[in-house]
């Protein structure tokens, strides 16, 4: 008998901690389950134009299926990155009345999602006519996608206010921030620079820039552009103040300049600040 309960015990003592393991791990799986955004959509496009699928992530207002209003767009470059972090500013900027309801669409790669996916940033945020890293990139492509099936798409399927568009970068698709406001000014009406990496750019731009001036005269756009102070001077600090005073100089009479320093800023520190200051500066009345 004593054998007996000895075995018994020998037996409970080792099955008890392994059903309790079990049962945790149980509620452990159960604690791990996908998480949804509230009123976010995930969409895929083609471009005929630059022969590749884009993933979109779009993020409605929340009364956007209760109104019958049409809302401005903000349109987010390196959108697998950018798209979580400016839902949620975003928010917090709403709760400080600080910007309207808006929708958020942000372009990428799907490379947040999954490892397969290749990021082409290099791609198609580098300029046809500038060489960075002994590539030219697809730009002016990317910029014809953006013009003619993007914006025409999600204007068709969403409630948008085609006069009330912006767009965000930051670093390489910052410059490209500044090479659509230089090529086709007309397409936002506000515009966030952050940190632009525009080192081999920066030449280019400048004579873009004076090709547009009648028509950038004729028009109201706001613009944002930021570096951090302990980012490498050569690389951004100096060429955002070339840009600067080469603009200034012009006194465009509907363009309205902020520009910002982050005193501890560098350059992966940056981007939450600029999307911040950006958003209130480009929304604020």
């Amino acid at each position: 008998m004593r054998t007996r309960n000895k075995y018994l015990f020998i037996i409970l003592y080792f099955i008890i901690p392994l059903q309790l393991q079990a049962q945790e791990d149980k509620s452990i799986e159960l604690n791990y389950e996908s998480v949804l955004m509230k009123n976010t959509e995930l969409k895929s496009i083609y471009s005929e134009i630059v022969k590749d699928s884009f993933y979109l992530y779009i993020k409605l207002p929340k009364n956007y299926y209760n109104e019958n209003k049409n809302y401005p767009v903000l349109y987010l470059l390196d959108g697998d990155i950018s798209f979580p972090m400016a839902t949620s500013i975003v928010r917090y900027q709403q709760y400080g009345n600080h910007i309207p309801d808006i929708i958020i669409i942000g372009i990428g790669y799907g490379t947040m999602m999954n490892d397969n996916e290749i990021n082409l940033r290099g791609r198609d945020y580098n300029l046809p006519e500038v060489e960075r890293n002994g590539l030219r990139g697809g730009g002016d492509k990317y910029l014809a996608f953006l013009k003619d099936e993007l914006i025409p798409y999600s204007e068709s399927i969403y409630r948008i206010n085609s006069d009330d568009r912006a767009i965000s970068g930051h670093s390489l698709s910052a410059q490209y921030v500044i090479y659509i406001l230089f090529s086709e000014p007309e397409l936002f009406q506000k515009y966030i620079a952050s940190s632009p990496h525009t080192i081999n750019s920066i030449d280019f731009l400048l004579e873009k820039e004076e090709a547009i001036l009648p028509r950038l005269n004729k028009l109201y756009i706001k613009l944002f552009i930021s570096h951090g102070a302990n980012e490498p001077t050569g690389l951004y600090g100096d060429l955002v103040f070339r840009l600067l005073e080469k603009i200034n100089n012009r006194n465009y009479k509907g363009l309205s300049i902020k520009n910002k320093i982050f005193t501890e800023g560098s350059h992966f520190i940056c981007p939450p600040e600029a999307m911040s200051y950006g958003l209130k500066f480009v929304y604020e009345k």
